[in-house]
C-alpha cells in the first residue's frame, strides 16, 4: 500500500485549489505548522501546478526566515554588577 500523505502534503496540494479562500486557508495552516511543513513545501518545487509551486516557494522562504530568526533570538539571563561604580 502507498504511504499515507502527511497533513502538510495535503495542505500543499490545497494550495492549488480552485477557490481562493481554500488556497489562503491552506497557506495559513502551513504557516501555523512552521518548520514541520518545510519538507512538504520543498518537495512542492517539482509540482506540476505553477500556483502550488509559487505559493509553496513563498511560504518556504517565510517559514525558514521565521525559524532562523527564532533560533537567533534566545532569551538570556544576565547579572549586572554595579557595585562601586557611579551611576550618574
Amino acid at each position: 500500500p502507498a504511504p499515507a500523505r502527511s497533513a502538510a502534503e495535503a495542505l500543499v496540494e490545497q494550495l492549488g485549489a480552485e477557490a481562493f479562500a481554500d488556497r489562503e486557508a491552506a497557506a495559513a495552516a502551513l504557516r501555523k505548522l512552521g518548520a514541520d511543513a518545510i519538507p512538504a513545501l520543498a518537495a512542492a518545487a517539482g509540482h506540476p501546478s505553477p500556483e502550488v509551486r509559487d505559493r509553496a516557494a513563498a511560504l518556504l522562504v517565510k517559514i525558514r526566515r521565521a525559524a532562523d530568526g527564532a533560533a537567533r533570538v534566545v532569551p538570556r539571563r544576565l547579572a549586572l554588577d554595579y557595585a562601586g561604580l557611579p551611576l550618574g
